[in-house]
């Protein structure tokens, strides 16, 4: 489509009638298909048919003889008078390709294009910030889950520490408890007048 339309801004519609537009490749499709693709390319506007509106032929480059068919349409072009390219003409008179109709369409696909590839680094510049921000979001939930569990640790750790003391102090007053025992029954033995047992 691009090329149709650069093809139309270096001609100019005054010299459309110069221009034949050939189709091939007929023995991949059976005639009626070729017919109809052909039909469509000739009558539509935005494929060959703004052409076609203002001069340009539609001819069929094909076989069983394929050198009798090109000499058949060279020979459609030696009938014709010679023209000038309304891009020759345009250069003539502004001398700057800038300045001529095919110049101004090059111009604006370039700055299509130009304004596509910034949409699109705009777009990853988007799309990389909102991954640094889940990144971002994703380690600080690490560090916070590393966090919690050592601090599940520490608790767990401490509260083990807490009953080993309670523990050894339930043991240790056990302890004083037995020996108290055994020495106020060895006190009452004593004064008894039965054997003294030294432990």
């Amino acid at each position: 489509m691009k090329n149709l339309r650069m093809f139309r801004e270096l001609c100019g519609e005054k010299n459309f009638s110069n221009v034949i537009l050939c189709t091939t490749m007929w023995d991949k499709v059976d005639e009626e298909e070729g017919r109809r693709r052909e039909e469509e390319l000739k009558s539509k506007e935005t494929f060959w048919g703004n052409l076609v509106s203002r001069g340009a032929q539609v001819m069929r480059h094909r076989g069983p003889d394929f050198t009798a068919s090109a000499r058949k349409i060279a020979e459609s072009f030696i009938q014709k008078d010679t023209i000038v390219l309304q891009l020759q003409e345009e250069l003539d008179q502004n001398g700057s390709l800038s300045n001529t109709s095919a110049g101004r369409f090059l111009t604006r696909e370039i700055e299509d294009i130009k304004k596509k590839q910034q949409e699109e680094m705009e777009a990853l510049r988007a799309e990389k910030e909102a991954d640094d921000r889940r990144k971002e979001i994703e380690r600080k939930r690490e560090i916070e889950r590393v966090r919690e569990q050592k601090e599940r640790e520490v608790a767990a750790l401490r509260e083990a520490a807490e009953k080993a003391e309670w523990l050894r102090a339930e043991a240790e007053a056990r302890f004083h408890q037995q020996a108290q025992h055994i020495q106020h029954q060895h006190h009452h033995h004593h004064h008894q007048g039965g054997p003294c047992i030294i432990c």
